[in-house]
């Protein structure tokens, strides 16, 4: 059930002040972990009002944002006040320092005036016959409380796909795969995962091209299908995006991007047989 909260006027975001084709949101959120680790970087475009009355409040400098970020980790929360004009080519940018953001960050987006005076805006529930009246501060719109994942152990630039894919075992005839946790789980029958295990660690490009590559492809097909969010608040979700925007490689196709991340595992694949065969023929032959 959505917690309705009394505010002194409509609130766009508040169950039932506003119709149901109400919009205040932002259409890309996105956090990128520098080098190093040297910080973190929050970006998100102009909020994507539908309702005029309050798009032009905003525009003109009679409403501004306010952000509240909270790192429970870390123990900090900051509470920023943007405006309009803030935005540089659409986008705006904040910068926290390494260990401000760790973990679970918790982040919320209101629209909040600047002015004393009548409104009245377009989308505003129906129970809302007459303008209402507007004073400083007073919250306009706002967005869910939305989180996302800060590890600061997660380097984007030099971590590998298989840091968050966990390969193990379990009673059943096939081979499943499980994307509903942290870490992306392949279950193997124990019988096959008993003779993984046993495996030489030199065959380490045969498995990722046989059982990494087709994973990961299919994870990056959930991150590019921007319709499915149903995997959108897994670890992993967070850190494959990370990796894939760090290295530029959101334009280009699925499985191109898993080769580009595992480093070309196919090829690494047959060289490798190529290279035990060769080495089996000239054994032979010295023999």
């Amino acid at each position: 059930m959505v917690k309705k909260i009394s505010y002194t006027n409509p609130v766009l975001g508040n169950n039932e002040d506003y119709q149901d084709k109400a919009i205040f949101t932002f259409s890309k959120i996105k956090w990128t972990l520098h080098e190093n680790n040297l910080g973190v970087t929050f970006s998100f475009p102009k909020p994507e009002i539908n309702d005029d009355v309050l798009l032009n409040l905003f525009r003109d400098g009679e409403a501004h944002l306010t952000l509240i970020i909270n790192s429970a980790r870390s123990y900090f929360q900051q509470t920023s006040n943007i405006y309009f004009d803030d935005f540089k080519d659409n986008e705006f940018n904040i910068f926290f320092e390494f260990g401000k953001l760790n973990g679970d960050v918790t982040y919320q987006f209101f629209l909040k005036s600047n002015v004393e005076k009548l409104i009245k805006t377009e989308l505003v529930s129906e129970d809302y016959d007459d303008p209402f009246f507007i004073s400083m501060n007073d919250i306009l719109a706002k967005t869910p409380e939305w989180n996302d994942l800060i590890d600061h152990k997660f380097d984007p630039y030099l971590s590998k796909p298989t840091s968050f894919i966990q390969v193990t075992n379990f009673d059943e005839p096939e081979t499943l795969v499980s994307f509903e946790n942290d870490e992306i789980i392949i279950r193997l029958p124990n019988e096959t995962y008993e003779q993984y295990g046993n495996l030489d660690p030199t065959t380490g490009p045969i498995l990722h091209s046989s059982i990494v590559l087709p994973v990961l492809t299919q994870a990056i097909g959930f991150i590019k299908d921007k319709k499915n969010d149903t995997f959108i608040n897994e670890d992993w979700y967070s850190k494959l995006l990370q990796m894939i925007e760090v290295k530029n490689l959101s334009n280009e196709e699925e499985l191109k991007i898993a080769s580009k991340l595992l480093k070309d595992p196919i090829n690494r694949g047959i060289a490798y047989l190529s290279n035990n065969a060769n080495a089996r023929k000239n054994s032979e032959e010295e023999d």
